[in-house]
Order: structure tokens, then C-alpha cells, then sequence
């Protein structure tokens, strides 16, 4: 009788230590992981894309867009830059048709005069270009500062590219090592649990004392929250492949 009191008193006490672990585990993997949980038969079906993949789709992310639609503005800009001087080109054009008829072919330029008594059709095109010194003197300059600013920008572009490929790399190596070490770590939980539960019918037929029970409880508690943490690890690295590759791997549109 005084063994099996004592009995559920060790185990009300591992029992509450062991659930408190859990939850701290638990609560941990839910605030990392944004309460993604997965079986171990789950992860074994994650399609998981390879490497190369991930790094061509770096460039989906919203940082390396961003400079990339800069350097496009820039080359806009010097396009419009270099076509800039037809601003000051003007073409004009008449058309005459009558006897003895003046008409002015272009502002300031030579009437068109026709007194031979017949009817005739006459047209004149010319052109004018008035090119300000300053759209001279400016040109050059201004076409090195926008080349100057396209390469800071894709500079940029290529420095996020880089970033963001390093942090895939993190990111993917993270997985492959706790997608090695799940495994290993769900056989180790159900194998203390299991044992466990041998210690505990054990103990309450009289085989094991108190000591051998607390201390198979311990282990049974250490090997759960290695399972909780690693499984964390492994969701907290899959979510952020998707965000930084913009690629679904366990989220779903």
C-alpha cells in the first residue's frame, strides 16, 4: 500500500514536469513555426525542391524586384535622355492649289508665287531644328549621371540577389540536417515512452524501486522535448524557404 501511494506521487510529480516541458516545446514550436505541426510520415512526403531551384527563384523575392525595376527605370531614362534633342526638331508641310496665289511655305522662310495665269498644285516639306546650348553643354553629363545610377542599381540588385541566395542556402541546409535528425529523434521518444510504460508496470509490481521509475521519466521527457525542438527547427527552416524563395512547400494558396 505504502509503495503504491508513493507510486502516484512520483508520478503526479513527473507528470506535471513532463507537461510542462511539453507545452514550453510546444508553445515554442507554435510562436517559430506559425503552428505548422507535421507527422513524421509528413515530412517524409514534403516535396522539398532541390537547391538550383531555390536559388533561380531568388529573384521572385520583393527586395531583388524592387532594384531590378530600378535599373529598368534608369535604362528608360537614358533612352529618353539620348532621343531628348528631337524635342527641338519641327517639320511643317503646305499644299497650294489656284491661279496667282501666295502662300508661305515656312515661318520666315520663301513665299511661293505663281502669276502665269494657270491652275496648279504645289507643295513644299521642310524642317527647322532649334537646339538650346544648354541641351548641348547638358547632354554629356546627364547621361553619365544616369549611368551612374543604373549601376548603383544593379549593384543593389545584385547585392540582394546575393543576400538572399545565402539565407536559401542557411535555410536549406537547416532542413536537410534536421530532416536527417527526425528520424532518429521520433524512434528515440516512442522508445522511452515505451519503455516507460514497462518501468511503470514494473514498479507497480514491485520490481523497480522509485529511483529506476523518476529516472526513466526523466529520460522519456528529454527525448520528447529533443523531438519538439528539433521538429521546430524544421518547420521554422521550411517556412522561411518559402518566404525567401517564394516557392509553396507546406503552405497552401
Amino acid at each position: 500500500m505504502k509503495n503504491i501511494f508513493l507510486y502516484f506521487i512520483i508520478v503526479l510529480f513527473l507528470s506535471i514536469t513532463n507537461v510542462y516541458a511539453q507545452q514550453e516545446s510546444t508553445d515554442t514550436n507554435t510562436v517559430n513555426s506559425t503552428g505548422v505541426l507535421f507527422s513524421l510520415s509528413d515530412y517524409k512526403n514534403i516535396p522539398i525542391p532541390t537547391l538550383d531551384v531555390l536559388l533561380k527563384n531568388a529573384s521572385e523575392n520583393p527586395a531583388v524586384k524592387y532594384y531590378s525595376e530600378r535599373v529598368e527605370e534608369s535604362h528608360q531614362n537614358l533612352r529618353w535622355n539620348n532621343r531628348k534633342w528631337t524635342d527641338h526638331i519641327k517639320l511643317n508641310a503646305t499644299y497650294q492649289y489656284g491661279q496667282g496665289l501666295y502662300t508661305t511655305v515656312a515661318d520666315g522662310g520663301v513665299s511661293i508665287v505663281d502669276d502665269s495665269g494657270k491652275i496648279e498644285n504645289r507643295w513644299a516639306v521642310g524642317a527647322t531644328m532649334a537646339l538650346p546650348l544648354s541641351e548641348i553643354f547638358n547632354r554629356g553629363p546627364r547621361s553619365k549621371m544616369i549611368k551612374a545610377q543604373m549601376r548603383e542599381s544593379e549593384y543593389q540588385a545584385q547585392n540582394a540577389a546575393d543576400n538572399i541566395r545565402l539565407q536559401i542556402i542557411d535555410a536549406y541546409t537547416e532542413v536537410q540536417r534536421c530532416m536527417s535528425l527526425i528520424k532518429s529523434v521520433t524512434e528515440a521518444k516512442n522508445l522511452a515512452t515505451g519503455q516507460y510504460k514497462v518501468t511503470e508496470k514494473e514498479f507497480v509490481n514491485g520490481r523497480v524501486d522509485a529511483k529506476a521509475l523518476s529516472q526513466q521519466k526523466n529520460i522519456e521527457a528529454v527525448a520528447v522535448r529533443e523531438y519538439e525542438l528539433v521538429k521546430a527547427q524544421l518547420n521554422n527552416a521550411l517556412l522561411k524557404l518559402e518566404q525567401l524563395s517564394k516557392i509553396n512547400i507546406i503552405s497552401h494558396e
